[in-house]
């Protein structure tokens, strides 16, 4: 497929020949945090966001097609503004297909068992 001229500045990341991901910008971006966040408000449940400081996509990794440090910096910052104090928030200096995010994320999780919030 060709990029719609609309989104041909933005970087993207061409998945096969039929199927290409085209970058939100920075204002795109905020406005799917504050969506999200909204969600994470309306859980019933304990909620903990990790963020994963280093990009959220393989293709948005530093040297890759769709890096976007602005776009994901944005992302990160409205992440802080958008849950505030009222939803338990770990930032993480990696990537999320790094191992320590899914180390972060077991250690979460573990501990919501240890402590009952989980029941086995």
């Amino acid at each position: 497929q060709d990029i719609p001229e609309n989104y041909r500045d933005r970087p993207f990341h061409a998945h096969n020949r039929l199927i290409k991901s085209s970058g939100l910008s920075p204002a795109e971006r905020r406005a799917l945090v504050r969506d999200i966040a909204a969600r994470l408000s309306e859980a019933r449940g304990p909620v903990h966001l990790i963020l994963p400081l280093q990009g959220v996509e393989e293709w948005d990794r530093d040297g890759q097609p769709a890096h976007d440090p602005e776009g994901l910096a944005a992302m990160m910052e409205e992440f802080a503004e958008a849950t505030g104090k009222s939803i338990e928030t770990t930032r993480i200096d990696c990537h999320i297909n790094d191992p320590e995010f899914a180390t972060k994320a077991l250690e979460i999780f573990d501990a919501w068992v240890a402590s009952g919030v989980i029941e086995r």
